[in-house]
């Protein structure tokens, strides 16, 4: 049995994973990859990032209409050096990268059109372990709001 691809949820997160792609760093892709899925883990090098849906709240405008917020965690992951810099050098990197993806973000048009509204905040960050040993995630929450239509009327 196969599910349709479509929906927002997908499409938005396309659209995420779309411009997580085009950030750059010193002229080259900021990212090795990009993940619309949970993992820690990732083959193609770092630093990496997933997309990942989380709680969707909607608001009620009127009888025709719905702002429907939906949520993605933006996990951004880079390694954490075994040496006595390396928890600095970590978090210097994870605060350029976060800026630039909020940057990005900020800059995307509204996700290439696929919202009206988008509103990119910088999160919580945490320690993980990984096969490459222990890594920082930077989290950046994303609320991309859409009206949807409604026959209540």
């Amino acid at each position: 049995m196969g599910f349709s691809q479509t929906g927002n949820f997908v499409t938005i997160s396309q659209a995420i994973v779309s411009v997580l792609e085009g950030v750059q760093q010193e002229g080259a892709n900021a990212f090795a990859a990009v993940y619309n899925f949970p993992t820690v883990e990732s083959t193609a090098g770092y630093p990496w990032a997933t997309v990942v849906p989380s709680d969707s709240p909607s608001s009620y405008l009127n009888v025709v209409q719905n702002l429907r917020s939906y949520t993605f965690f933006i996990d951004i992951y880079y390694p954490i050096e075994d040496s006595n810099s390396g928890y600095s050098n970590a978090f210097t990197t994870m605060t350029v990268l976060v800026e630039t993806v909020l940057d990005a973000l900020d800059n995307s048009n509204s996700l290439n059109g696929t919202a009206q509204i988008i509103q990119p905040a910088p999160s919580n960050w945490s320690m993980s372990q990984s096969s490459m040993g222990a890594v920082l995630d930077g989290r950046v929450i994303l609320v991309a709001k859409v009206s949807t239509p409604q026959s209540n009327g």
